[in-house]
């Protein structure tokens, strides 16, 4: 998640968008969910989650990926 969380904020830098109050507080959200299901029989899900998160976070529109293919 802080993987996930970490890249969007590079994203976001890379497309020279600000990073708002909203989404820090939906990040920290998602990262306490995350670390509070990553513990006893539910720590395969929590990865599934985490997981999900990067895949959005990387094929999103304000991904670094995107960013990169936009250089000229």
């Amino acid at each position: 998640m802080l993987i996930a969380f970490g890249v969007a904020i590079l994203g976001r830098w890379a497309h020279k968008q600000s990073i708002g109050a909203g989404t820090i507080v939906r990040a920290l959200f998602a990262i306490l969910v995350i670390a509070a299901l990553d513990d006893g029989e539910t720590e395969p899900i929590a990865k599934g989650f985490a997981s999900l998160f990067l895949v959005a976070v990387l094929l999103g529109k304000n991904s670094p990926l995107n960013a990169i293919q936009n250089i000229k």
